[in-house]
């Protein structure tokens, strides 16, 4: 029998991402979940079928870089990445700190970009014909003066 093939999820401890993790459990793959909670592995653990948990901040490049190094070599190329991992710092727009912005975007946009690059190395270095999803919102084209680096980071992933 074949081996199963990998999914990361990012943000994938709870909500949107801890759904897709099920759903995608329930097809087939082998579910690698990527959180900034420090509770991804009992969750993962929960999930069952050799699930496996990282805690990662994803506005932080050298942990995603460490990630996926980690996850080639413990467990092989990823065939699917739902870049789900998502932060939202409000804030009054006129006031709001540029740190906070960069912060986000960070996160969000910055963080999106550098996972999706890795798995789609992965991929096409290992032959892999898998799938990419980059969660945005309705806020990448409906804007809220009061979170402007959300909206701003969603509009990023949605192009």
């Amino acid at each position: 029998m074949a081996e199963r093939p990998i999914a990361l999820i990012t943000g994938g401890a709870q909500g949107i991402g801890h759904a897709c993790a099920e759903a995608l459990a329930g097809d087939g793959f082998r579910i690698i979940l990527a959180d900034i909670n420090a509770n991804v592995d009992d969750v993962a653990l929960k999930l069952g079928q050799g699930a496996s948990g990282f805690v990662c901040d994803m506005g932080d490049p050298e942990q995603i870089s460490d990630m996926f190094d980690r996850i080639a070599t413990d467990h092989g190329p990823v065939s699917a990445l739902v870049n789900n991992a998502g932060i939202s710092e409000p804030g009054d727009f006129l006031d709001y700190d540029i740190a906070t912005f960069q912060k986000v975007i960070g996160t969000n946009l910055t963080g999106a970009f550098a996972a999706l690059q890795r798995a789609a190395r992965m991929m096409v270095d290992a032959g892999i014909e898998g799938a990419i999803v980059n969660m945005s919102s309705i806020n990448a084209q409906v804007a809220i003066p009061a979170i402007p680096a959300y909206c701003a980071s969603k509009g990023g992933v949605m192009q």
